[in-house]
């Protein structure tokens, strides 16, 4: 698919991994490469949520900007056992998915029939990855910079077959965006009345 080859070159996974991966985590290397390809796009949907559902796009730009500081080497599996770069990525993916994060791992775990510690700490490790490739590769600089990232990720994720459960979490992540939205205007509208009445 050209979205996965695009995004692979990205963030700079050669087929190594996958081979050093299996070995690391015990797990079938088919399994690992379907599920590095799952999380790459869900952290570009989790991404694409914050910028347009939760109107976080300066914040994003700035946590691309922090991964854009790490140097990695040319062999990613060598960052496995590293708990920086694993920390640095935990607290990404917390950002951008919030107390949803463990459910996404579990489903992730459960498709591919890996464990739960492998799907999270290629999890981590992949979220610091993602956002520094994204920063080398678009820089998102000026507004030509932006667009050129927005429609690159838009392309991926219409491409991408997600499983249902993690369109379900992205539909809640959604739907309690919108009732927060009402609540405050409520909220408003309430003290406003008090203040009128008052």
């Amino acid at each position: 698919m050209y979205s996965d080859h695009h995004i692979l070159s990205l963030v700079n996974i050669k087929k190594s991994f996958y081979k050093e991966a299996s070995f690391y985590f015990v797990e079938q290397q088919k399994d690992l490469e379907l599920s590095v390809i799952l999380i790459i796009h869900t952290i570009l949907a989790g991404l694409d949520a914050q910028s347009r559902i939760f109107k976080r796009s300066e914040e994003i730009r700035n946590m691309i900007k922090e991964a854009g500081n790490v140097e990695f080497s040319d062999n990613l599996a060598f960052y496995f056992t590293d708990e920086r770069i694993i920390n640095k990525g935990c607290g990404f993916s917390s950002e951008l998915f919030n107390e949803h994060f463990n459910s996404i791992v579990s489903i992730i775990s459960k498709v591919y029939k890996l464990k739960t510690a492998t799907v999270n700490k290629l999890f981590a490790l992949l979220t610091t990855v993602t956002l520094n490739g994204i920063n080398k590769g678009f820089n998102l600089t000026t507004v030509e910079s932006i667009n050129a990232f927005d429609s690159f990720s838009l392309l991926v994720l219409k491409e991408t077959k997600f499983p249902d459960q993690i369109v379900d979490i992205f539909n809640n992540m959604a739907e309690k965006n919108e009732k927060k939205k009402i609540k405050a205007v409520i909220d408003r509208l309430t003290r406003a009345k008090n203040t009128l009445y008052n």
